[in-house]
This record gives structure tokens, sequence and C-alpha cells, in this order.
């Protein structure tokens, strides 16, 4: 068994000034005993900073890799050393927040200094991936980043994350405070769109069933009462239904009297109404947990970038996302349609998300 020299920590607090002796102990043991003490005297130990030095000259960098290093005779310039804890006022904190912000929004990489500190307070900034799923290809990956298969094939529990599962949704579609009920939100998302004219549908992986109609819009084309009925039966309908008019394309969504194009429905449909369900799930939440203690993830769904393309999936962060809502094409191909599907949504509130608690745990 090895021999551990005395390590001699002074600390200095606001309060009270208390040298104490170590021996045997790791960097990390002695991180925790003073944040453990710091509870104690009923202060915020997200309120200091913590510097280790082993003697009055020589600092130690800070990092979680070294947690479980012990203070070893190997450290042949180890008589007495420091802790100093440092109290952090509330410009420090704006200007970390500021730091944070530029990351999650224009993903701006941080020093190391702003690490260490962030480190220090317990805060590890995450990295989130969108990727793309698609037969005969393997799922994106990358080393040190957990696959989030949120589709309706994908594994337990994100699958359930998949817009083929969550609901009911309930909406106002007219403005006027009436409550209507979507059972399913893939459901909803398509009910709204309208068609020319609907072709004879017989699904048998949804089970769909619904006769061809040419009259789902009048000489204006607006929506006509055949439309609310295959609406409101969609709305009714019990299991996802992907393409209720196979892969016709939709003259518009129609939402509170507007007819709304792919972009406006977008942002007025499909992400706000998504989001809400998000926000009340507990496998969201529980994603969003991982994230908080900087969890580096690649969210999978069938309308992220293209997996032959991207293999490790594209890092995004909030000016990305926002920019794509606008987005109508692929990078990769500009003639192939680029969809906002829920696999962008759920990388959005992450990143929203957080940057909220970010902002309540800093300032």
């Amino acid at each position: 068994m090895d021999h551990y020299k005395e390590f001699i920590v002074i600390f200095y607090e606001l309060i009270i000034g208390k040298q104490i002796i170590y021996s045997s102990v790791t960097i990390g043991e002695i991180k925790n005993h003073f944040r453990n003490f710091l509870t104690t005297h009923k202060k915020d130990p997200n309120n200091y900073n913590i510097d280790i030095y082993i003697n009055p000259r020589t600092k130690l960098y800070l990092h979680s890799q070294y947690d479980n290093m012990k203070l070893t005779g190997n450290w042949k310039d180890i008589t007495q050393g420091y802790i100093v804890l440092s109290l952090i006022d509330l410009t420090n904190r704006d200007l970390l927040y500021q730091e944070i912000n530029d990351y999650l929004v224009l993903g701006k990489s941080l020093s190391n200094n702003i690490t260490g500190r962030l480190k220090n307070m317990n805060i590890i900034l995450p990295q989130i991936r969108v990727g793309g799923q698609g037969r005969g290809v393997s799922y994106p990956s990358k080393v040190g980043f957990e696959q989030i298969p949120a589709w309706s094939r994908g594994s337990k529990p994100w699958k359930n994350l998949s817009p083929f599962f969550m609901g009911p949704v309930i909406f106002d579609s007219t403005g006027k405070g009436d409550v209507e009920t979507s059972l399913i939100f893939e459901n909803f998302w398509q009910s709204r769109k309208v068609y020319n004219r609907l072709t004879k549908q017989n699904q048998k992986s949804s089970g769909w069933r619904w006769p061809a109609d040419n009259n789902q819009v009048d000489e204006h084309n607006n929506p006509t009462k055949n439309w609310y009925l295959w609406n409101e039966a969609l709305n009714n309908y019990g299991r996802a239904v992907r393409r209720p008019n196979g892969r016709a394309i939709p003259l518009y969504a129609y939402w509170k009297g507007q007819k709304l194009g792919v972009i406006n429905s977008r942002k007025q449909i499909y992400i706000p109404h998504y989001q809400i369900l998000l926000r009340q799930n507990i496998y969201y939440q529980t994603l969003l947990d991982i994230v908080k203690k900087g969890g580096k993830i690649i969210i999978i769904g069938p309308d992220g970038p293209d997996p032959r393309v991207y293999k490790e999936g594209r890092e995004v962060n909030l000016n990305i996302l926002t920019g794509w809502i606008n987005k109508t094409t692929r990078d990769e191909d500009p003639n192939r349609y680029f969809p906002y599907g829920h696999e962008y949504v759920i990388a959005l509130t992450l990143l929203q998300d957080l940057l909220d608690w970010y902002r309540l745990k800093l300032i």
C-alpha cells in the first residue's frame, strides 16, 4: 500500500477560516468535502470557485479526469497545498451565462478557463447532434455519444417520443376558443392538410380506409364539408397514419381560417403543439436530465440528415435549428424536400429548455 504524504489544506471562506490536515485523499474527495462543507454552512457551492494548489505557485487543472488521482509520493513538490474557495460575484455569473448562451445558440466554443469554472460549479455543457434513419443503413454514431432512436420503430424508451405515440393533442383550430382533441399527434398534423382530391385508401400498416373523393375543396379552394368529415375521422382514429392520402402533395394546411404554406404551418401548428406534448412527457424529461448533466446525444429519426452522408449526424445549436425551420430543400441534394421532422423539434426544445435552466441556475 502506498504511503501518502499529508496534504495541508488552508480554506478561506467569508466568515469561517479553517485549516484541515488531509492524507490518503483524491482530488475528487477534496472537492466533494468542501462542497459538503459549504452546504452544511448553508452556502450554495455553485457560488464558489474551487482552486487547488499543490504549492503556493502551482495550480492543479481541475478536469474531472483527475478526480480519482491520489496525492502520492510521486508528487515530489507537495510539501503543503492550498484549497482556495472564492465567491463568484453576479457580474461573473452574467458573463458565464453569456458564454453558455453563445455555446447553445451559436455553437461558439468555450475556452479552457470557462470550461474549468463551469466544472467547478458542477456544470458540464452537453453536445447534441441530429441523425437520420434509413432502410439498410446503420444509425449515425460517434464515440462518446448515446444514440436516441426517437422514432416509431426505435428502441424503448425513446420510441415513445415519436409523433406516432404522442397524444392526445388539445387544440383550437378556429381561434375562437373552441376545445378540440386529436388522439395522436401524427394524425393531428396530417389532418390539417387540405388536398385537391383524395384517392382511395386501404392501408395495411395503419388500417386507415377512406373512399376516393373529388370534393375536398370548393371553387375557391376552401375546405368543404367533406374535408371536415375526413379531418374529424382522422383526429378520432386510434392508430397513427403517416400518409392519409398516399404521397399526394397538399394544397395547404388549414389553421384558424388561414391557408398556410410549409414554413408557416411548421411555425404555427407542428412545432408549438409537439413541444407542448414533449414537455409533458416523462421520457422527454429523462432526456432533458441527461443533457443537463452534460450528456452527448444523437437524436435519430426518419427525417434527420441522410445517414449515408452524415454518418455521425449533424451537430446543432439554436441558431442552426431555428434557421432550418425556413428550409425546404436538403443540403446534400437540393432536389429533395427537407422535412423539419420531430427529431429537430426535440433538439430545439432541449436547447431552449437548457437555456432557461442555466438562466435560473446562474442569474
